[in-house]
């Protein structure tokens, strides 16, 4: 049985799984100094998210990246902004709160 949040989410006209979304956050952390276009780059290098010639889908993992930062899953622009705040975490499977346990 496939839980609701193992789901694949339908953005930027492409499904992605959880576990994909976990490695846009990751990468978003783990490359805070990266130019917005090199960041759009390792993204799609990391999803192999390509057009059928072999280019990357900047313009589709720009609104991604947009996307996400919307819903606060990810800071991309956290440097220029003084009031940053950590992204929310996109899904903890060993954290259950005792009022959430039976959802």
């Amino acid at each position: 049985m496939v839980k609701q949040t193992d789901a694949p989410v339908l953005i930027s006209e492409r499904y992605f799984t959880v576990q994909e979304l976990r490695e846009v956050q990751e990468t978003v952390c783990m490359f805070p100094k990266l130019s917005r276009a090199e960041l759009i780059k390792a993204v799609c290098e990391n999803l192999n998210w390509v057009t059928p010639n072999g280019q990357y889908k900047i313009d589709s993992c720009k609104q991604l990246l947009e996307k996400l930062e919307e819903r606060g899953y990810i800071c991309w622009k956290r440097f220029r902004n003084r009031h940053y705040q950590m992204p929310k975490v996109l899904f903890r499977p060993w954290s259950r709160s005792k009022q959430g346990a039976g959802k």
